[in-house]
């Protein structure tokens, strides 16, 4: 049976065709190129050319405006995630992704762009080449990128003349060339997919070629960039990582209950959910941006809050050794977000194969708020809790798969995680490898961009920590696993306070606590998590000093890179 997408991608198609049929195959484009297939959340485009083949061929200039009148002339599409992706000598593929661009903010709109404004301390520092319509660029936040933008002010490809669209792809090419290097992905941002307004093309580079080919080079330039970071870590670090607590400290407007209560309540789904990733992820910048309507919320339900003693339910997907990891008796965790629960049970059954049973009693210090009467749907009965709220697990009916809970003070889950979480061993000084790709190392050391919502789960962008035992860890991303690790060794065997190994007694000392009695090595665990996909794992330790770490990780990635 045909779908809606199918016929959108049959027009999609049919466009593309009239599009193909005006072209020239002198102009060394070839008509299949321009042809659109369907892809999750967009559509892809398929080159049988590599980037420096369109670029020496002098073709890039015409495929790439021909896709972009593709995309924003003939489908109307101004918001998207472009994505280029090499094919070895098979050409590249261009990905235009723009299904999730209702929950895009765009940037901010700021009086000064730090690509133009070249007083900008930042900008001269990473500055590394400036051509007569380019300017490449270090990336600002220090990731294994490249950054390319025009010199004037534009916001998209398609206000590109012919010429500086030439030299555009030109001058990425030529970067590569001279740097010795190969890049895995180009991003180009458009419309609300953007975080900064200067058009701007990211060029990711695989680390190992990063610290060969970039890191050797401009160290200098990247040792200025820390320098600036440093200055403004104090500043920074409560705004960045702490969120929610900085917002909900906001002095707002309060809009009525009756308005703000009815936008939750009527407002799609996305909406819902992109609040609530929001405080699930701890992100300041989009808080920030809705800090009226978070706090107008918390006010509502507060305010309305009751006394009544209430059983309440809600339902989630999870499967059942997921949930005998997370949820056991006498556990227990705070919730993050606002969290919608339904007084009758058969509405949550429809949300997930487990149910939980809320009970609440007049006073156990957790607000929640009856917001049935200004929903579009009242006979769901929605109960709505504030965020954060503290919950403990009382009971488990397996067969029935339901969790039973009560609620509880959220300062009683504060300090139960504070008490259970030994004082030298932290989730955040883990380092761990993205799954799926397993020989690039990403380091978490003194990263406070997470929050535990539990003594045994550690909560980060997209996902979190959950601690299973005996030293083992897992990764879960949109609540499913996604990778398995352990810490290199039990800390109970270690319980020395630091001058024992301060490294100005010894001098053989490096930059690392000692492994298995041996004072010069740092042990890596891999852990099978798939085919071919391991997790390396390393635990730095509490006392290692701010100017020592990047030494240590420098360290530790150029090892991890001679075994690749």
């Amino acid at each position: 049976m045909a779908t809606k997408e199918d016929d959108l991608a049959d027009e999609f198609s049919k466009l593309s065709t009239k599009t193909q049929n005006e072209i020239k195959l002198s102009n060394g484009i070839d008509p299949t190129w321009l042809t659109a297939h369907s892809i999750k959340d967009g559509y892809s485009f398929w080159c049988q050319l590599t980037l420096k083949q369109l670029v020496d061929r002098q073709l890039s200039q015409t495929y790439f405006q021909e896709l972009i009148f593709i995309i924003e002339k003939e489908q109307q599409i101004y918001d998207f995630h472009m994505r280029l992706h090499p094919k070895g000598q098979n050409g590249l593929t261009v990905d235009f992704l723009y299904k999730t661009a209702a929950n895009k903010l765009g940037p901010d709109q700021g009086d000064v762009c730090i690509s133009c404004d070249m007083n900008n301390p930042l900008s001269q520092s990473s500055l590394i080449k400036k051509n007569p319509t380019t300017c490449i660029w270090l990336d600002a936040q220090l990731r294994n990128k490249l950054i390319i933008t025009p010199r004037r002010h534009i916001e998209r490809l398609s206000q590109m003349s012919e010429e500086e669209m030439t030299q555009f792809w030109q001058d990425a090419q030529a970067i590569l060339n001279e740097e010795g290097c190969n890049w895995e992905t180009m991003i180009l941002n458009h419309g609300k997919y953007r975080t900064h307004s200067h058009l701007h093309m990211k060029i990711n580079i695989g680390q190992t070629q990063w610290i060969r080919c970039i890191e050797n080079k401009y160290k200098e330039k990247i040792q200025q960039m820390q320098n600036l970071f440093a200055c403004e870590e104090r500043d920074t670090n409560i705004k960045k990582y702490f969120g929610y607590r900085e917002i909900i400290k906001i002095n707002s407007i309060c809009d009525p209950e009756e308005i703000v209560c009815s936008k939750w309540s009527e407002e799609d789904e996305n909406y819902y959910q992109f609040i609530n990733t929001a405080l699930l992820d701890d992100n300041y910048e989009v808080l920030k941006k809705h800090a009226r309507f978070i706090n107008s919320l918390r006010m509502a339900i507060k305010n309305k809050h009751s006394d009544e003693t209430i059983v309440v339910y809600r339902g989630l997907s999870i499967d059942s050794k997921q949930m005998e990891e997370e949820y056991k008796i006498g556990s227990q965790f705070v919730w993050p977000t606002f969290t919608s629960t339904s007084r009758d049970k058969d509405v949550a059954d429809g949300f997930g194969d487990y149910i939980f049973e809320i009970h609440a009693a007049g006073h156990d210090w957790t607000y929640r708020s009856d917001v049935s009467k200004y929903s579009a749907c009242p006979e769901k009965q929605e109960v709505l809790f504030y965020p954060c709220s503290g919950f403990v697990v009382q009971n488990i009916i397996k067969d029935a798969k339901i969790i039973q809970l009560k609620c509880i003070d959220t300062l009683a889950v504060e300090s139960s995680c504070a008490e259970s979480i030994p004082r030298c061993v932290k989730i955040n000084d883990i380092c761990m490898s993205w799954g799926s790709q397993p020989n690039r190392m990403f380091l978490i050391a003194e990263n406070t961009n997470g929050y535990w919502d539990a003594p045994y789960r550690y909560h980060h962008c997209k996902g979190y920590f959950l601690k299973t035992g005996n030293n083992q860890w897992k990764e879960y991303k949109n609540n499913k696993l996604f990778a398995k690790f352990q810490t290199v060794d039990d800390d109970d065997e270690y319980n020395s306070t630091t001058s024992e190994y301060d490294n100005s007694s010894n001098e053989n000392w490096p930059f690392y606590r000692p492994m298995n009695g041996s004072k010069n090595r740092v042990e890596t665990v891999p852990c099978d998590v798939g085919a071919d996909q391991y997790i390396y794992i390393v635990e730095l330790y509490r006392y290692l000093s701010f100017e020592m770490k990047p030494m240590f990780i420098l360290w530790l990635w150029m090892r991890v890179g001679a075994t690749e």
